[in-house]
């Protein structure tokens, strides 16, 4: 009876033995598994019986390395995986660039060489109006996107009705600095008093005050940053059938993929793509400079009445937007 009892137990526990090997064959979800991180890479290692599943969703890798290690892939629904979300791009860069000089003042000495005939040589004269500012500094370029991490995909087959959508795309570049504001422009001479004999200094007209200067035009935005370099993707070549490869393609319309689009792929289960990060946005561009007032008029005085005030002048044109950044490199992709 010891010996019966002995080997009904044997028996009993080879069937769970065996049992127990078939509930060992799981299918892990890629959403449970993709946040297993070390030394900046992504690493999801699946047992030989085990099946590693794309559950729909989109993931968004932050750049960082993927290694995929598993002997079967299931997609059940259309899963993207990107290295960037395009719209996260580097800071913008701060503050806006210097502003432009400021026009000079109006004067009467000092400001401009002007020939007076052969044998008179040259003096120096002023405009008696203020000088346009200069225009503000154009402002720093964007920061360049960052590269994507590399991608490796090692697996014997891919089945089920889904999609795996993995698209090794480097960043956004950053958008470019906003152009320096325009230099002020200069304050125009005060007039001269009415006049008219020698206490009057020789006047015999009063001299209105200079006009003010207008202000400097604003300074160009920053070039867009660069986008980042697209990804290095490696996968098995037993895959190759069932992949879709592709130079661009839209995240947008990929995030958002319509039954009926996705039937028009319906012989594709891997679409893979490595394009360069998008281009940066150009900066804002610089606000205008200042006009300034006119000159005071001359006061009246006994040889007759004052001048007129200078007219103030206008604010200068605002700038221009900055040219937007190039497309970072594209990836490349291979099977091995």
């Amino acid at each position: 009876m010891a010996a019966g009892r002995y080997l009904l137990n044997a028996g009993l526990a080879s069937v769970l033995a065996f049992a127990a090997g078939k509930a060992l064959a799981a299918e892990i979800k890629f959403s449970d598994v993709v946040q297993n991180i070390a030394d900046n890479t992504i690493v999801i290692e699946v047992d030989a019986d085990d099946v590693l599943v794309f559950d729909g969703g989109n993931v968004d890798l932050g750049g960082k390395n993927l290694l995929i290690n598993a002997p079967r892939l299931k997609a059940i629904d259309i899963t993207v995986v990107r290295s960037f979300d395009p719209e996260v791009r580097p800071p913008t860069v701060e503050g806006e660039a210097a502003q432009g000089q400021a026009g000079a003042n109006g004067g009467s000495w000092g400001c401009t060489t002007l020939k007076i005939g052969g044998l008179f040589g040259t003096i120096t004269v002023c405009s008696r109006d203020g000088q346009i500012g200069q225009t503000g500094n154009t402002g720093e370029g964007g920061r360049q996107g960052a590269p994507s991490g590399k991608i490796v995909i090692t697996a014997a087959a891919i089945e089920g009705d889904g999609k795996l959508v993995v698209i090794g795309n480097g960043q956004s570049g950053g958008k470019g600095q906003q152009g320096g504001k325009g230099g002020d422009g200069g304050r125009g001479a005060n007039g001269t008093n009415r006049g008219g004999d020698v206490f009057c200094n020789g006047s015999q007209t009063p001299l209105n005050g200079g006009a003010g200067g207008r202000g400097g035009p604003g300074g160009i935005g920053g070039t867009g940053g660069i986008g980042g370099a697209g990804a290095e993707i490696v996968l098995s070549s037993a895959l190759q059938e069932a992949t879709r490869t592709y130079d661009t393609i839209d995240l947008g319309w990929l995030s958002s993929m319509e039954a009926a689009e996705a039937e028009k792929l319906a012989s594709v289960r891997l679409m893979v793509a490595a394009p360069g990060g998008l281009f940066g946005i150009g900066g804002e561009p610089g606000t205008p400079g200042d006009g300034k007032a006119g000159g005071d008029p001359g006061k009246g005085g006994h040889c007759g009445g004052g001048s007129d005030p200078g007219a103030p002048g206008r604010p200068g044109d605002p700038g221009q937007k900055g040219s937007d950044g190039s497309l970072g490199p594209a990836g490349s992709i291979r099977f091995e």
